[in-house]
Parts: C-alpha cells; sequence; structure tokens
C-alpha cells in the first residue's frame, strides 16, 4: 500500500517523531510511506492539520481519508480565547473530509466530540492506542518499585518540556486530586525541561512528585 502523509519533517518535534517511527513500522510491513504527493497513492493519513491542498486532491481522487486525531484546545489551554479558532482546521477535516477517524485514546475522542463540531452520521471510527517499542522497553533486567507502598496510585508523564502549559497545569490538577481524593498517589514525571520551564524540576523537588 502507498499512503501519503503529506508532513514536512522537523529535526526535533513529536509529529516529525511519529511521521517517522509510522513510515519505518509500515516498511516493515511491506508499505510505503510518502512525506510529498507520490505519482501514485492509495490512501491519505491526515494529521490534525493536513494542508488544504493535499486534502482536495485526496477528495478529488475518491482516495480514502484517514484522519488521525490527538488531541484538541480547550479553555485554558496554550491557545488562550482563542482556542475555537484553533481548533476550526481540525473541525473540518474532520467532519467533511474525513472517510475514517482514528482516535489516540478515549479521553482524545471525548475531547473531541466535546470541542469539536459534530461529525456526520455513520461515519467510523475507532481508538489505536500508542504502542511501546519492546525493543527499547521490556520487563527483562533489574526494576524498581515507584510506589511507596503496595496501595499507592501512581501517575506518570513523560515528555520533553518546553512550555508551562504542559506542565503547570498536570502538577496543580494532580495536587488537587492528592489533597481531596487519595493522599495515598504520587506523581512521576519523566523527560527533560528547557527554556520557560527549566527551572520546574528544582521548583518540584520534594513536593511529593
Amino acid at each position: 500500500m502507498e499512503i501519503w502523509l503529506p508532513k514536512k519533517l522537523q529535526a526535533t518535534g513529536g509529529t516529525s517523531s511519529f511521521a517517522r517511527k509510522f513510515a519505518a513500522g509500515m516498511a516493515a510491513r511491506g508499505h510505503q510511506v510518502h512525506f510529498s504527493r507520490p505519482a501514485q497513492y492509495d490512501a491519505l493519513l491526515a494529521s490534525p492539520r493536513a494542508p488544504l491542498s493535499a486534502l482536495l486532491h485526496a477528495k478529488w481522487s475518491k482516495k480514502p481519508i484517514l484522519h488521525r486525531l490527538d488531541g484538541v484546545y480547550y479553555p485554558r489551554s496554550s491557545a488562550g480565547v482563542f482556542w475555537r479558532l484553533h481548533n476550526l482546521p481540525l473541525s473540518i477535516i474532520r467532519r467533511y473530509f474525513a472517510s475514517s477517524i482514528v482516535y489516540q485514546s478515549k479521553f482524545s475522542q471525548e475531547q473531541c466530540e466535546k470541542y469539536l463540531w459534530p461529525l456526520s452520521r455513520n461515519k467510523p471510527s475507532t481508538i489505536i492506542y500508542n504502542g511501546v517499542d519492546t525493543k527499547l522497553f521490556t520487563p527483562e533486567g533489574n526494576s524498581e518499585s515507584l510506589r511507596d507502598n503496595s496501595d499507592q496510585k501512581i501517575f506518570i508523564t513523560w515528555s520533553r518540556f518546553r512550555r508551562p502549559d504542559q506542565i503547570d497545569p498536570m502538577v496543580a490538577g494532580f495536587r488537587h486530586f492528592h489533597e481531596h481524593v487519595e493522599k495515598n498517589s504520587k506523581l512521576i514525571v519523566i523527560g527533560n525541561f528547557q527554556g520557560k520551564v527549566s527551572d520546574r524540576p528544582e521548583r518540584y523537588r520534594n513536593k511529593n512528585i
């Protein structure tokens, strides 16, 4: 199968990382992923903000358009009061162009249904959860318990943190959960911190996260 994923790859960033891993995974299964438009293709994989030219080409060519959604903007997100405007391209693709929808998680699906335009009837959708690379992560070898006791609730987040909105609301939400819902809980943050949030590891040190 020839898959067109219109994407200008960057050296870093989650979407470029996903695109490279997706292409490698498809190649291992005998499929070809193109980041620029090939002469022939069987399906278009549309990112949340796929170019209009690519969407129109696939629509006119009657090619299946698979729209992958992993989240939306919402009130108090990084988009601020413009969150509806930032969601507009996602809503248009999801409702008027996509043949089917793939969500990253049940949470992503619920957020899209809440903050994007309603889907047309009978448009198929499914959830494909992010996979784990078992060549990098394995239960074999040494391990250590993350819990302080066997009943402790554990929350884990893993990212390359660059902006306050990526980490501060999560910490605030966990603190509320810890104070009002479950004292026997812990938040574990994994990743590196850059730019405006480079001070967060020191700021939050020894604060039950």
